[in-house]
Protein backbone atom coordinates (compact mmCIF):
# COMPACT_ATOMS: atom_id res chain seq x y z
CA UNK A 1 0.00 0.00 0.00
CA UNK A 2 2.76 2.09 0.76
CA UNK A 3 4.35 2.26 -2.63
CA UNK A 4 1.12 2.92 -4.07
CA UNK A 5 0.93 6.08 -2.40
CA UNK A 6 4.01 7.13 -3.21
CA UNK A 7 3.14 6.41 -7.11
CA UNK A 8 0.62 8.64 -6.58
CA UNK A 9 2.80 11.31 -4.77
CA UNK A 10 5.07 11.84 -7.46
CA UNK A 11 1.90 12.19 -10.42
CA UNK A 12 0.48 14.57 -8.39
CA UNK A 13 3.53 16.78 -8.31
CA UNK A 14 5.81 16.31 -10.85
CA UNK A 15 4.92 18.94 -13.40
CA UNK A 16 5.80 21.55 -9.78
CA UNK A 17 9.27 19.14 -9.78
CA UNK A 18 10.07 20.05 -13.24
CA UNK A 19 9.52 23.61 -12.90
CA UNK A 20 11.51 23.92 -9.71
CA UNK A 21 14.29 21.99 -11.42
CA UNK A 22 13.79 24.89 -14.78
CA UNK A 23 14.46 27.62 -12.30
CA UNK A 24 17.38 25.94 -10.65
CA UNK A 25 19.28 26.05 -14.02
CA UNK A 26 18.36 29.75 -15.25
CA UNK A 27 19.59 30.97 -11.40
CA UNK A 28 22.72 29.27 -11.97
CA UNK A 29 22.97 30.33 -15.71
CA UNK A 30 22.66 33.86 -14.48
CA UNK A 31 25.55 33.70 -11.33
CA UNK A 32 28.06 32.16 -13.94
CA UNK A 33 27.21 35.39 -16.71
CA UNK A 34 26.48 37.84 -14.92
CA UNK A 35 27.88 37.94 -11.54
CA UNK A 36 31.02 35.52 -11.27
CA UNK A 37 32.77 37.10 -14.47
CA UNK A 38 36.03 38.95 -14.80
CA UNK A 39 35.83 42.95 -14.43
CA UNK A 40 35.00 44.98 -17.48
CA UNK A 41 38.09 46.33 -19.67
CA UNK A 42 39.29 49.50 -18.65
CA UNK A 43 40.93 50.88 -21.32
CA UNK A 44 40.27 53.79 -23.51
CA UNK A 45 41.08 54.14 -27.43
CA UNK A 46 42.47 56.25 -29.50
CA UNK A 47 44.52 58.95 -27.54
CA UNK A 48 46.86 59.49 -30.62
CA UNK A 49 46.03 56.41 -32.07
CA UNK A 50 46.55 54.22 -28.96
CA UNK A 51 44.70 52.13 -26.62
CA UNK A 52 45.75 53.49 -23.35
CA UNK A 53 44.54 51.41 -20.24
CA UNK A 54 41.50 53.26 -17.70
CA UNK A 55 44.66 54.27 -14.73
CA UNK A 56 46.61 55.67 -17.43
CA UNK A 57 43.90 58.09 -18.91
CA UNK A 58 44.48 60.97 -16.94
CA UNK A 59 47.82 61.49 -17.52
CA UNK A 60 47.60 60.69 -20.74
CA UNK A 61 45.20 63.22 -21.56
CA UNK A 62 47.36 65.69 -19.52
CA UNK A 63 50.12 64.68 -21.73
CA UNK A 64 48.60 65.26 -24.90
CA UNK A 65 46.83 68.35 -23.93
CA UNK A 66 50.15 69.75 -23.24
CA UNK A 67 51.40 69.22 -26.51
CA UNK A 68 48.35 70.39 -27.95
CA UNK A 69 48.96 73.94 -26.11
CA UNK A 70 52.50 73.83 -27.25
CA UNK A 71 51.79 72.26 -30.48
CA UNK A 72 54.68 69.75 -29.96
CA UNK A 73 54.95 66.59 -32.23
CA UNK A 74 54.53 63.68 -31.08
CA UNK A 75 57.15 61.17 -30.92
CA UNK A 76 55.66 58.40 -33.24
CA UNK A 77 55.76 61.70 -36.05
CA UNK A 78 53.10 61.83 -38.84
CA UNK A 79 52.85 59.24 -41.74
CA UNK A 80 55.83 58.22 -43.78
CA UNK A 81 56.37 60.46 -46.62
CA UNK A 82 56.54 58.84 -50.68
CA UNK A 83 60.71 58.88 -51.54
CA UNK A 84 59.39 59.53 -55.11
CA UNK A 85 63.22 60.89 -55.90
CA UNK A 86 64.76 57.30 -55.09
CA UNK A 87 62.50 55.41 -57.06
CA UNK A 88 63.11 57.98 -59.93
CA UNK A 89 66.75 57.32 -59.89
CA UNK A 90 66.66 53.54 -59.03
CA UNK A 91 64.65 53.58 -62.81
CA UNK A 92 68.00 55.74 -64.23
CA UNK A 93 70.37 53.52 -66.54
CA UNK A 94 73.89 53.48 -64.78
CA UNK A 95 76.50 56.05 -65.54
CA UNK A 96 78.67 54.62 -68.72
CA UNK A 97 76.30 52.61 -70.54
CA UNK A 98 74.92 54.73 -73.71
CA UNK A 99 71.09 54.46 -74.65
CA UNK A 100 69.96 52.29 -77.40
CA UNK A 101 69.97 53.38 -81.05
CA UNK A 102 68.59 50.54 -82.46
CA UNK A 103 65.37 49.03 -81.43
CA UNK A 104 65.24 46.88 -84.27
CA UNK A 105 62.59 46.55 -87.16
CA UNK A 106 58.86 48.53 -86.75
CA UNK A 107 56.40 45.92 -86.00
CA UNK A 108 53.48 45.89 -88.45
CA UNK A 109 50.41 45.96 -87.18
CA UNK A 110 47.42 45.72 -89.06
CA UNK A 111 44.55 48.33 -88.86
CA UNK A 112 41.85 48.23 -90.34
CA UNK A 113 40.65 50.31 -92.73
CA UNK A 114 37.93 53.45 -91.68
CA UNK A 115 34.49 52.53 -93.60
CA UNK A 116 33.22 54.98 -95.12
CA UNK A 117 29.23 54.50 -95.63
CA UNK A 118 28.52 55.97 -99.49
CA UNK A 119 26.99 58.59 -100.13
CA UNK A 120 23.38 58.05 -100.95
CA UNK A 121 23.69 60.75 -103.83
CA UNK A 122 23.41 64.93 -103.95
CA UNK A 123 19.29 66.78 -103.57
CA UNK A 124 18.06 68.47 -105.81
CA UNK A 125 16.26 70.36 -103.44
CA UNK A 126 19.42 71.35 -101.58
CA UNK A 127 21.27 72.68 -104.89
CA UNK A 128 17.83 74.39 -105.12
CA UNK A 129 17.53 76.18 -102.13
CA UNK A 130 21.39 77.07 -102.10
CA UNK A 131 20.46 78.94 -105.56
CA UNK A 132 18.17 80.76 -104.01
CA UNK A 133 19.92 82.07 -101.60
CA UNK A 134 21.54 84.02 -104.49
CA UNK A 135 20.31 86.71 -106.55
CA UNK A 136 21.92 89.51 -108.58
CA UNK A 137 22.22 93.32 -107.96
CA UNK A 138 21.44 96.13 -110.17
CA UNK A 139 24.51 98.59 -109.97
CA UNK A 140 23.44 100.75 -112.56
CA UNK A 141 19.91 101.47 -114.36
CA UNK A 142 19.44 104.68 -116.92
CA UNK A 143 17.33 105.62 -119.34
CA UNK A 144 18.17 107.57 -122.88
CA UNK A 145 17.27 109.00 -126.32
CA UNK A 146 20.24 108.25 -128.20
CA UNK A 147 20.98 107.58 -132.13
CA UNK A 148 22.09 104.16 -132.54
CA UNK A 149 24.30 102.40 -135.84
CA UNK A 150 20.92 100.88 -137.25
CA UNK A 151 19.44 101.14 -141.23
CA UNK A 152 22.22 103.86 -140.99
CA UNK A 153 20.91 105.88 -137.69
CA UNK A 154 17.81 105.48 -135.89
CA UNK A 155 16.67 107.64 -132.88
CA UNK A 156 15.83 105.19 -129.90
CA UNK A 157 14.47 105.06 -126.37
CA UNK A 158 16.46 102.77 -124.70
CA UNK A 159 16.54 101.61 -120.75
CA UNK A 160 19.62 100.23 -119.72
CA UNK A 161 21.03 98.34 -117.06
CA UNK A 162 23.94 97.06 -115.50
CA UNK A 163 23.94 93.95 -112.60
CA UNK A 164 26.80 91.85 -110.59
CA UNK A 165 26.14 88.21 -109.37
CA UNK A 166 28.37 86.27 -106.94
CA UNK A 167 28.88 83.38 -109.76
CA UNK A 168 32.09 82.12 -107.67
CA UNK A 169 30.51 81.69 -103.97
CA UNK A 170 27.54 79.82 -105.39
CA UNK A 171 30.35 77.27 -107.14
CA UNK A 172 31.99 77.19 -104.00
CA UNK A 173 28.45 76.18 -102.26
CA UNK A 174 27.88 73.82 -104.99
CA UNK A 175 30.80 72.25 -104.90
CA UNK A 176 30.90 71.40 -100.93
CA UNK A 177 27.57 69.74 -101.73
CA UNK A 178 28.96 67.55 -104.56
CA UNK A 179 32.09 66.72 -102.40
CA UNK A 180 32.42 62.85 -102.58
CA UNK A 181 30.00 62.47 -105.43
CA UNK A 182 31.16 61.15 -109.08
CA UNK A 183 31.17 64.54 -110.41
CA UNK A 184 34.30 66.20 -110.17
CA UNK A 185 33.30 69.66 -110.43
CA UNK A 186 30.24 71.58 -110.61
CA UNK A 187 29.69 74.23 -113.62
CA UNK A 188 27.44 76.88 -113.61
CA UNK A 189 26.00 77.57 -117.38
CA UNK A 190 23.28 80.62 -117.50
CA UNK A 191 20.05 79.31 -120.12
CA UNK A 192 19.15 82.55 -119.67
CA UNK A 193 18.49 86.34 -117.67
CA UNK A 194 15.00 87.19 -117.12
CA UNK A 195 13.76 90.52 -116.53
CA UNK A 196 10.36 92.21 -115.35
CA UNK A 197 9.53 95.64 -115.07
CA UNK A 198 6.38 97.27 -113.83
CA UNK A 199 5.50 101.00 -114.78
CA UNK A 200 5.35 103.96 -111.87
CA UNK A 201 1.60 105.41 -111.91
CA UNK A 202 0.76 108.80 -111.29
CA UNK A 203 -0.28 107.81 -107.59
CA UNK A 204 2.78 106.38 -106.51
CA UNK A 205 1.39 102.65 -107.61
CA UNK A 206 2.66 100.40 -109.62
CA UNK A 207 1.24 99.10 -113.06
CA UNK A 208 0.92 95.53 -114.00
CA UNK A 209 4.51 92.99 -114.41
CA UNK A 210 5.84 92.55 -117.61
CA UNK A 211 8.39 90.60 -119.08
CA UNK A 212 11.12 91.89 -120.81
CA UNK A 213 12.08 90.81 -124.52
CA UNK A 214 15.43 90.72 -125.11
CA UNK A 215 17.37 92.81 -127.96
CA UNK A 216 17.51 90.79 -131.01
CA UNK A 217 19.95 92.52 -133.15
CA UNK A 218 19.06 91.73 -137.17
CA UNK A 219 22.51 90.37 -138.72
CA UNK A 220 24.62 92.12 -141.10
CA UNK A 221 23.36 92.33 -144.49
CA UNK A 222 24.79 88.69 -146.27
CA UNK A 223 25.59 87.73 -142.91
CA UNK A 224 24.02 84.23 -141.36
CA UNK A 225 21.84 84.54 -138.49
CA UNK A 226 23.33 83.95 -135.07
CA UNK A 227 21.16 81.43 -133.63
CA UNK A 228 21.08 79.78 -129.82
CA UNK A 229 22.38 76.30 -129.36
CA UNK A 230 19.13 74.33 -128.37
CA UNK A 231 20.04 71.69 -126.04
CA UNK A 232 17.69 68.83 -126.34
CA UNK A 233 15.71 67.15 -123.45
CA UNK A 234 17.24 64.09 -121.61
CA UNK A 235 15.70 60.58 -122.24
CA UNK A 236 17.93 58.87 -120.05
CA UNK A 237 19.84 57.36 -122.56
CA UNK A 238 21.04 60.51 -124.36
CA UNK A 239 23.39 61.95 -121.90
CA UNK A 240 26.25 62.22 -123.83
CA UNK A 241 24.80 64.18 -126.76
CA UNK A 242 22.32 66.60 -124.20
CA UNK A 243 25.88 67.30 -122.03
CA UNK A 244 27.76 67.63 -125.25
CA UNK A 245 25.03 70.13 -126.13
CA UNK A 246 25.23 72.37 -122.89
CA UNK A 247 28.85 72.48 -123.45
CA UNK A 248 28.24 73.92 -126.58
CA UNK A 249 26.16 76.02 -125.44
CA UNK A 250 27.88 77.63 -122.46
CA UNK A 251 30.94 78.78 -125.50
CA UNK A 252 28.99 80.22 -127.86
CA UNK A 253 25.63 81.20 -126.38
CA UNK A 254 26.10 81.80 -122.82
CA UNK A 255 27.74 85.09 -123.54
CA UNK A 256 25.07 86.58 -125.30
CA UNK A 257 22.72 85.63 -122.58
CA UNK A 258 24.50 87.44 -119.96
CA UNK A 259 25.74 90.78 -122.09
CA UNK A 260 22.93 90.60 -125.19
CA UNK A 261 24.65 92.71 -127.69
CA UNK A 262 23.57 96.36 -128.67
CA UNK A 263 23.86 98.60 -131.72
CA UNK A 264 26.93 101.46 -131.75
CA UNK A 265 25.67 104.81 -130.23
CA UNK A 266 27.05 107.76 -131.25
CA UNK A 267 28.87 110.27 -129.24
CA UNK A 268 31.42 112.77 -129.74
CA UNK A 269 33.48 110.01 -130.15
CA UNK A 270 32.32 108.50 -132.61
CA UNK A 271 30.64 105.29 -132.62
CA UNK A 272 31.10 103.45 -129.19
CA UNK A 273 29.59 100.45 -127.18
CA UNK A 274 27.70 100.79 -124.04
CA UNK A 275 29.03 99.76 -120.91
CA UNK A 276 32.43 99.33 -122.80
CA UNK A 277 34.30 102.89 -121.43
CA UNK A 278 38.33 101.67 -121.36
CA UNK A 279 39.57 100.66 -125.06
CA UNK A 280 41.09 97.24 -125.39
CA UNK A 281 43.88 96.47 -127.14
CA UNK A 282 43.03 95.70 -131.11
CA UNK A 283 43.67 91.88 -131.33
CA UNK A 284 45.96 90.48 -133.60
CA UNK A 285 44.37 90.38 -137.18
CA UNK A 286 42.23 93.56 -136.30
CA UNK A 287 42.24 96.29 -139.17
CA UNK A 288 44.07 99.33 -138.93
CA UNK A 289 41.38 102.11 -137.65
CA UNK A 290 38.65 99.38 -136.33
CA UNK A 291 36.70 100.11 -133.41
CA UNK A 292 38.10 99.27 -130.03
CA UNK A 293 37.15 95.48 -129.27
CA UNK A 294 36.69 94.71 -132.89
CA UNK A 295 37.80 91.82 -134.54
CA UNK A 296 39.63 91.37 -138.34
CA UNK A 297 35.99 92.19 -140.48
CA UNK A 298 35.03 94.53 -137.87
CA UNK A 299 32.75 92.52 -136.13
CA UNK A 300 32.36 92.93 -132.11
CA UNK A 301 34.54 90.69 -130.13
CA UNK A 302 32.57 88.85 -127.68
CA UNK A 303 33.01 90.63 -124.10
CA UNK A 304 32.98 88.46 -120.91
CA UNK A 305 33.12 91.06 -118.01
CA UNK A 306 34.92 89.76 -114.45
CA UNK A 307 34.41 92.13 -111.59
CA UNK A 308 36.97 89.87 -109.43
CA UNK A 309 36.12 87.54 -106.77
CA UNK A 310 33.88 85.14 -108.90
CA UNK A 311 31.21 88.18 -109.75
CA UNK A 312 30.55 88.44 -113.25
CA UNK A 313 28.39 91.57 -114.97
CA UNK A 314 25.00 91.46 -116.60
CA UNK A 315 23.30 93.67 -118.67
CA UNK A 316 20.17 94.36 -120.29
CA UNK A 317 18.55 96.88 -122.60
CA UNK A 318 14.94 97.73 -122.82
CA UNK A 319 13.31 99.44 -125.86
CA UNK A 320 10.06 98.99 -125.45
CA UNK A 321 9.36 102.34 -123.01
CA UNK A 322 8.25 105.98 -123.31
CA UNK A 323 9.66 108.88 -122.91
CA UNK A 324 8.68 110.94 -119.24
CA UNK A 325 7.52 107.43 -117.76
CA UNK A 326 9.24 105.71 -114.80
CA UNK A 327 9.36 101.83 -114.66
CA UNK A 328 11.20 99.71 -111.78
CA UNK A 329 12.89 96.84 -112.84
CA UNK A 330 14.01 93.76 -111.38
CA UNK A 331 16.30 90.40 -112.38
CA UNK A 332 16.94 86.75 -111.90
CA UNK A 333 19.04 84.32 -113.98
CA UNK A 334 17.70 80.70 -114.98
CA UNK A 335 20.80 78.13 -114.41
CA UNK A 336 21.25 74.40 -116.20
CA UNK A 337 20.41 71.88 -113.06
CA UNK A 338 23.48 70.91 -112.38
CA UNK A 339 21.97 67.10 -112.29
CA UNK A 340 20.93 67.17 -115.36
CA UNK A 341 21.46 63.83 -117.13
CA UNK A 342 23.59 62.87 -113.47
CA UNK A 343 21.87 59.37 -112.57
CA UNK A 344 24.56 58.15 -110.76
CA UNK A 345 24.96 61.67 -109.15
CA UNK A 346 21.24 62.55 -107.93
CA UNK A 347 19.75 61.37 -104.71
CA UNK A 348 18.73 57.69 -104.97
CA UNK A 349 15.23 58.21 -103.98
CA UNK A 350 14.05 61.12 -106.46
CA UNK A 351 16.07 59.59 -109.47
CA UNK A 352 13.76 62.21 -111.77
CA UNK A 353 15.46 64.84 -110.76
CA UNK A 354 18.27 64.46 -113.51
CA UNK A 355 15.70 65.34 -115.82
CA UNK A 356 14.95 68.56 -114.38
CA UNK A 357 16.83 71.02 -116.64
CA UNK A 358 16.48 74.75 -114.92
CA UNK A 359 16.54 75.93 -111.86
CA UNK A 360 16.47 79.83 -111.18
CA UNK A 361 18.07 82.43 -108.46
CA UNK A 362 16.38 84.58 -105.93
CA UNK A 363 14.67 87.85 -107.81
CA UNK A 364 16.87 90.97 -108.01
CA UNK A 365 15.37 93.68 -105.50
CA UNK A 366 13.01 95.96 -107.17
CA UNK A 367 15.42 99.27 -108.64
CA UNK A 368 12.92 102.28 -109.85
CA UNK A 369 15.01 103.70 -112.74
CA UNK A 370 14.33 108.09 -113.40
CA UNK A 371 12.29 108.64 -116.47
CA UNK A 372 13.98 109.87 -119.63
CA UNK A 373 13.57 113.45 -119.69
CA UNK A 374 11.47 115.06 -123.40
CA UNK A 375 14.10 116.57 -125.71
CA UNK A 376 11.27 118.29 -127.40
CA UNK A 377 10.85 121.39 -126.14
CA UNK A 378 8.27 124.51 -127.29
CA UNK A 379 8.71 128.19 -127.11
CA UNK A 380 5.73 131.01 -127.76
CA UNK A 381 7.87 132.90 -130.18
CA UNK A 382 5.69 135.10 -132.57
CA UNK A 383 2.33 135.51 -133.80
CA UNK A 384 0.79 137.35 -137.22
CA UNK A 385 -2.33 138.87 -138.30
CA UNK A 386 -4.73 141.29 -137.24
CA UNK A 387 -8.15 140.99 -135.49
CA UNK A 388 -9.79 137.38 -135.96
CA UNK A 389 -6.96 136.14 -138.61
CA UNK A 390 -3.97 136.38 -135.44
CA UNK A 391 -2.33 133.19 -135.21
CA UNK A 392 0.41 132.56 -132.47
CA UNK A 393 3.78 130.69 -133.52
CA UNK A 394 5.39 128.09 -131.31
CA UNK A 395 9.11 126.96 -132.33
CA UNK A 396 9.75 123.42 -131.48
CA UNK A 397 13.40 121.82 -130.96
CA UNK A 398 13.84 118.05 -130.87
CA UNK A 399 16.75 116.01 -132.26
CA UNK A 400 17.15 113.73 -134.68
CA UNK A 401 20.25 111.56 -135.66
CA UNK A 402 21.92 112.91 -132.52
CA UNK A 403 21.53 116.42 -133.50
CA UNK A 404 19.36 119.29 -132.43
CA UNK A 405 16.57 120.83 -135.10
CA UNK A 406 13.79 122.97 -135.02
CA UNK A 407 10.87 123.90 -136.57
CA UNK A 408 7.78 126.43 -136.03
CA UNK A 409 4.48 125.37 -135.71
CA UNK A 410 1.24 127.85 -135.58
CA UNK A 411 -0.95 126.45 -132.86
CA UNK A 412 -4.64 126.66 -132.09
CA UNK A 413 -7.22 125.70 -128.67
CA UNK A 414 -8.25 122.32 -128.78
CA UNK A 415 -4.57 120.72 -130.92
CA UNK A 416 -1.64 119.45 -129.95
CA UNK A 417 1.29 121.61 -130.15
CA UNK A 418 4.36 120.47 -133.25
CA UNK A 419 3.58 117.68 -135.33
CA UNK A 420 5.64 115.79 -138.20
CA UNK A 421 8.03 117.29 -140.36
CA UNK A 422 10.32 116.27 -143.28
CA UNK A 423 13.73 117.86 -142.83
CA UNK A 424 16.91 117.75 -143.96
CA UNK A 425 19.49 116.64 -141.44
CA UNK A 426 22.88 115.21 -141.82
CA UNK A 427 24.01 111.97 -141.10
CA UNK A 428 27.13 111.38 -138.55
CA UNK A 429 27.86 108.34 -139.53
CA UNK A 430 28.21 109.20 -143.74
CA UNK A 431 31.24 111.38 -142.31
CA UNK A 432 31.56 115.07 -142.25
CA UNK A 433 31.81 116.03 -146.28
CA UNK A 434 28.72 113.71 -146.63
CA UNK A 435 25.12 115.88 -147.86
CA UNK A 436 22.62 116.34 -145.53
CA UNK A 437 19.35 113.22 -146.18
CA UNK A 438 16.05 114.03 -146.15
CA UNK A 439 14.16 112.38 -142.38
CA UNK A 440 10.84 112.45 -141.13
CA UNK A 441 11.16 114.20 -137.86
CA UNK A 442 8.85 114.09 -135.14
CA UNK A 443 8.25 117.42 -133.51
CA UNK A 444 5.37 116.09 -131.61
CA UNK A 445 5.24 117.75 -127.95
CA UNK A 446 2.79 116.41 -125.06
CA UNK A 447 1.10 120.36 -124.53
CA UNK A 448 -2.27 120.76 -125.95
CA UNK A 449 -3.51 124.33 -126.39
CA UNK A 450 -6.27 125.49 -123.99
CA UNK A 451 -6.64 129.46 -124.67
CA UNK A 452 -4.84 131.99 -126.93
CA UNK A 453 -4.46 135.80 -125.30
CA UNK A 454 -2.91 138.38 -128.08
CA UNK A 455 -3.66 141.34 -125.61
CA UNK A 456 -1.91 139.90 -122.21
CA UNK A 457 -0.23 142.68 -120.07
CA UNK A 458 2.18 142.83 -118.13
CA UNK A 459 4.32 144.89 -116.06
CA UNK A 460 8.01 145.65 -117.27
CA UNK A 461 10.16 147.70 -115.56
CA UNK A 462 7.62 149.90 -113.91
CA UNK A 463 5.28 150.49 -116.58
CA UNK A 464 2.21 148.22 -118.23
CA UNK A 465 3.54 146.71 -121.28
CA UNK A 466 1.46 144.28 -124.15
CA UNK A 467 2.63 140.46 -124.82
CA UNK A 468 1.00 137.35 -126.27
CA UNK A 469 0.06 134.33 -123.71
CA UNK A 470 -0.41 130.75 -124.50
CA UNK A 471 -2.24 128.35 -122.05
CA UNK A 472 -2.09 124.54 -122.35
CA UNK A 473 -2.18 121.57 -121.13
CA UNK A 474 0.67 119.64 -119.75
CA UNK A 475 1.23 116.71 -118.04
CA UNK A 476 -2.42 117.58 -116.61
CA UNK A 477 -1.44 120.77 -115.74
CA UNK A 478 -2.19 124.11 -116.74
CA UNK A 479 0.70 126.23 -117.73
CA UNK A 480 1.03 129.74 -118.79
CA UNK A 481 3.65 130.58 -121.67
CA UNK A 482 4.45 134.20 -122.67
CA UNK A 483 5.95 135.09 -125.59
CA UNK A 484 10.16 134.20 -125.01
CA UNK A 485 11.41 137.63 -126.20
CA UNK A 486 9.42 139.44 -123.13
CA UNK A 487 10.61 137.02 -120.77
CA UNK A 488 13.45 138.24 -118.05
CA UNK A 489 16.76 137.60 -119.26
CA UNK A 490 17.18 135.44 -115.57
CA UNK A 491 14.18 133.55 -116.45
CA UNK A 492 15.12 129.98 -116.90
CA UNK A 493 12.81 128.65 -120.30
CA UNK A 494 14.50 132.57 -121.73
CA UNK A 495 17.78 131.01 -120.89
CA UNK A 496 17.08 127.71 -122.47
CA UNK A 497 16.14 128.83 -125.04
CA UNK A 498 18.76 131.23 -126.09
CA UNK A 499 21.26 128.08 -125.42
CA UNK A 500 19.37 125.77 -128.09
CA UNK A 501 19.31 128.97 -130.55
CA UNK A 502 22.96 128.69 -129.95
CA UNK A 503 23.41 125.39 -130.12
CA UNK A 504 21.49 125.05 -133.45
CA UNK A 505 23.83 127.92 -134.86
CA UNK A 506 26.92 126.69 -134.04
CA UNK A 507 25.86 122.76 -136.23
CA UNK A 508 27.33 122.37 -139.45
CA UNK A 509 24.70 123.17 -142.10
Amino acid sequence: MAKIHEIKFLDQHLEKVVLGVCVLVLLAYGVFRWVLPSPQRTEVPKIERKVVPAGDVDRELLAWARRVEKRERSEEGGPPVYDYAGEIEKHRPPAGITAIKNWGNYRQVMVPPKRVKPPEGVRLDKIRDILETFSPEFTEIKGARELINKGGGVDQLVFRGKAEFPLGALLKAWNKEFRGSAMDEVLATALKVEIEKRLVLSDGTFGPVIRVARVEMAPKEGAPPVLDVVIPEYTGKNADMVRKAILEFSVKTQDRILHPPYWSVWSQNGWVKPWIKAEAPAPPGAAPGAAPGATGDGTPAPVVPQIGDGTIELWFHDTDVVIQRKYCYRMRIVFVNPLFTYDDVVYKGTPKDALVQSIVSEWSKWVQADAIPRTTQFFATGAQGMGDMRQLYCTVFTRSLGQLVSEKFPVSPGHVIGGVKIKKVRNPAAGADAPPIQKVVDFSTNAVVIHVDFSKEFDRMGRRSETRELICLEDGKLVSHILVKDMPADDERSMTFKKLQAELAAQTP
